[in-house]
């Protein structure tokens, strides 16, 4: 995660699961504050994240990619980490938390 954010001048960070329960932080307010899932459909009504459609077609085959490769891993679980850097324009995005499931044992 540190190389991901690394030189980068980030304004929001989100750990997004793709999912809405229990996926909200109520304290957001200040630096260093990572947000989750409703967080950032909350913030997407007052300031929505626009992606060209030449990114948004490779950002989806490169989740696509990356998702398949880790599936083909038995990794069950983890996260995407995106952050906003207002300052060049720019969504950084990596994938963080993989939790593998081998023999009925949560690594």
């Amino acid at each position: 995660m540190e190389n991901l954010l690394f030189g980068r001048s980030i304004t929001r960070l989100y750990d997004l699961k793709g999912s809405s329960r229990s996926r909200y932080n109520l304290d957001c307010n200040g630096n260093n504050k990572v947000l989750l899932d409703q967080n950032l459909i909350e913030a997407m009504l007052s300031s929505p994240i626009s992606v060209g459609n030449k990114a948004k077609r490779l950002l989806e085959r490169a989740a696509w990619n990356d998702t398949s490769f880790l599936a083909s891993r038995d990794v069950m679980d983890y996260s995407l980490l995106a952050g906003v850097d207002e300052e060049n324009h720019e969504l950084i995005l990596g994938i963080i938390d993989l939790m593998r499931h081998i023999h009925g044992i949560n690594i």
